[in-house]
């Protein structure tokens, strides 16, 4: 019996790096997701703005989150549309623009996204 758990331990043991070492770092995912960025995919220019707005592996920075929802948001992604809603409601990144942020909530719902519709009633609700 103790040999058997000492086979399967080092079978263990033997296969634990090759999976470390297959599995995409952070860092390569982010390069990776740049590369696409820069190359108009709306998709990854989303994913490049949702990491930059929360701070996922990187510093968060507003900034750069609005760069990529504007490329995004300009290939028609009703979730960076969505974001840009929210960043101009709040005023992250950008001036506050009450207007602005109607515009793009506007976009977003009207490309089909109902968080999008949901800002965009409760923003001209309240202001």
């Amino acid at each position: 019996m103790k040999r058997c758990v000492n086979c399967i331990l080092a079978v263990m043991l033997m296969f634990s790096p090759v999976k470390a070492f297959c599995e995409p770092q952070p860092d390569q995912l982010l390069e990776e997701l740049r590369r696409h960025g820069s190359k108009d995919d709306a998709e990854a220019q989303f994913h490049l703005g949702e990491i930059y707005f929360a701070g996922w592996g990187v510093k968060r920075n507003y900034e750069e989150a609005v760069k990529w929802w504007r490329l995004a948001a300009a290939h028609g992604s009703a979730g960076a549309q969505n974001g840009l809603g929210v960043m101009y409601e709040y005023g992250l990144g950008v001036g506050q623009d009450y207007s602005q942020a109607k515009d793009w909530y506007s976009k977003a719902c009207d490309n089909g996204l109902p968080r999008g519709c949901e800002n965009y009633r409760k923003l001209k609700e309240s202001k």
